[in-house]
């Protein structure tokens, strides 16, 4: 091709027999050793993906043995509780549950009952999981069917409340919470990085919270 020409002329010596510009084979030799580690790092990728893309299609099934087992334990718990405890709220009970998963997940016993190597893919896989695919498709699901049962009336002449607590509430509790991760918390934060650490902690748990009170059978109100 055209630079494996220009790389010839510019090796071969002249009529004169001196060397032609050793910058200009330079320039052409850096050129074409960068070609060459692009074409060998390319190939890399692509047999890297493509080994990826493998290893994630035979083992991607796996991550359907969390959701599926979170399931079936979420329902042994709510029956247990209906059965025995009833005045225990299922999100507490979840949660406690869910903190013996992760100590065994965490501890991985391997001389145990409790040692179950494709359950600790599963859960790995899930706590890898891209935070997008989480808020942007099974949050939304979640909000939209406590709004389908949310009483309309309600809402409008309750609006005046949830107006107050949901911007102005959450904008102070926000800037507070700022100010003790600026002042009180020996980190050294800025500014900036104290009002991510305020707007993170001053936002409620909309799910847990609606949970929770269905649960105890407050008020609609609430």
């Amino acid at each position: 091709n055209f630079s494996d020409n220009m790389l010839r002329d510019a090796r071969e010596p002249l009529l004169d027999g001196s060397l032609p510009d050793t910058g200009l084979a330079g320039q052409i030799g850096e050129i074409e050793s960068y070609d060459d580690q692009e074409n060998v790092g390319h190939g890399h990728k692509e047999n890297g993906h493509g080994h990826k893309k493998e290893h994630s299609h035979s083992h991607g099934y796996v991550a359907l043995l969390f959701l599926f087992g979170g399931l079936a334990i979420g329902s042994l718990v709510l029956a247990f509780l209906e059965r025995t405890v009833p005045s225990l709220p299922y999100t507490c009970a979840l949660f406690i549950v869910g903190m013996i998963i992760a100590f065994i997940h965490w501890v991985k016993p391997h001389s145990s009952v409790f040692h179950w190597p494709t359950w600790f893919v599963s859960v790995d896989q899930w706590e890898h999981i891209h935070p997008h695919m989480l808020f942007y498709t099974f949050l939304p699901a979640l909000l939209f069917g406590e709004a389908m049962r949310m009483n309309i009336k309600t809402v409008c002449s309750s609006f005046a409340q949830i107006f107050l607590l949901a911007c102005p509430g959450v904008i102070l509790g926000a800037a507070l919470m700022a100010a003790v991760g600026k002042y009180i918390l020996p980190y050294g934060w800025d500014w900036s990085f104290a009002g991510i650490f305020g707007t993170i902690l001053s936002a409620t748990d909309p799910v847990a919270v609606v949970a929770l009170f269905g649960t105890l059978g407050v008020s609609p109100r609430l």
